[in-house]
């Protein structure tokens, strides 16, 4: 009889330690190294992402300056053509109506300084997730993750404000993804803190596909004022060529010590004997601007494709699977490199 009892007492505590086991395994899930790295590497690739969005906004506030700049020159221009000794151009400058778009071009800055704004909680929720797998810093990524939330919909709400053909409205994230602290409550210490990690990058990870569809439909807004903005800067180009204020020797002097020659004293002069020559550095600058507008929508693809990245990384980590850092890394770096590219030629 006391055999049996105790293999009974031995079948129960075998039972216990299955079960034990079990739990132990599907709690332990999310590894805490692997967490730490996407946090860094979230960080780093966000940080790039976030300086690119201040760069775009300071060229938006340009749109309304060459819009009005072309808007006023050109009335100007053709009253003071028309004009006589009798009958001379009378037209101020603040009584010529300014273009319709100012508006729409107003609300696509605010979107755009949201935009960069929600990058910059983006980089600090990442700064966040880093802490709380490294050491416990559940209050911290809570309030880093709330505040990315927050933001997050704000740029939402603005881009949803803003009219696009056959677009539908883009849903909210719910503030509750963003608790951490009470996650796990009456688990051991251990447990706790990797649901609290892994709570922590589901919520990101629902953060970052919102803005991933915010910017997308930005990008759609965006090339919709583009077509409208290059053709204007055609003629504003004309405009300041015309009125002997855009110089061509900037153009053609690197040209030519890129052959291995040095130009003339004065180059300026030079070119302005040659209208072919003239036309053809016309011609050069309208590639480059051509240029520009193709680089704007790589980096919008770029934007969308790091972020996609970040999106998967966050899925393979609670799958228990190493992230792509590398992937990551590439993206920072490519992303990084339009931001420098704005600033150095400031």
């Amino acid at each position: 009889m006391a055999v049996s009892v105790s293999r009974g007492g031995l079948g129960r505590r075998l039972a216990i330690l299955a079960a034990l086991a079990m739990l132990a395994s599907a709690c332990s899930g999310i590894d805490l190294q692997s967490a730490q790295k996407l946090g860094s590497a979230g960080t780093k690739l966000s940080t790039s992402m976030r300086d690119e969005a201040k760069s775009v906004v300071e060229e938006i506030k340009l749109f309304d300056e060459r819009n009005t700049l072309i808007r006023v020159s050109t009335r100007m221009r053709a009253c003071i053509k028309q004009a006589t000794a009798s009958n001379p151009c009378r037209l101020h400058p603040d009584s010529i109506d300014l273009p319709d778009n100012t508006e729409r071009l107003a609300k696509i800055t605010a979107a755009l300084q949201e935009r960069a704004d929600a990058l910059g909680t983006l980089t600090e929720a990442y700064a966040g997730f880093e802490a709380l797998a490294s050491y416990k810093a559940a209050e911290e990524a809570e309030k880093s993750v709330g505040n990315l939330i927050s933001q997050t919909n704000s740029f939402i709400g603005v881009i949803n404000a803003i009219p696009v053909p056959g677009a539908a409205a883009i849903p909210l994230v719910s503030a509750t993804i963003g608790e951490i602290v009470k996650v796990g409550a009456g688990l051991v210490a251990e447990e706790r803190h990797k649901k609290q990690v892994l709570a922590a990058s589901r919520a990101i990870q629902t953060a970052v596909a919102a803005l991933k569809a915010a910017i997308d439909k930005e990008k759609t807004i965006m090339a919709s004022i583009r077509v409208t903005n290059t053709a204007r800067r055609e003629v504003l180009r004309q405009v300041l060529m015309d009125e002997g204020v855009i110089g061509y020797a900037s153009t053609l002097g690197p040209i030519i010590r890129g052959i291995g020659s040095e130009p003339v004293p004065d180059l300026e002069k030079a070119i302005g004997r040659s209208t072919p020559l003239k036309g053809a550095i016309s011609r050069i600058i309208s590639l480059r601007a051509e240029r520009q507008d193709k680089e704007v929508a790589e980096r919008y693809n770029d934007l969308l494709n790091g972020l996609t990245k970040l999106i998967v990384a966050h899925e393979k980590l609670q799958e228990e699977k190493a992230p792509d850092l590398a992937e990551l890394q590439y993206w920072a770096k490519r992303i990084e490199g339009y931001y420098k590219r704005i600033r150095d030629a400031e």
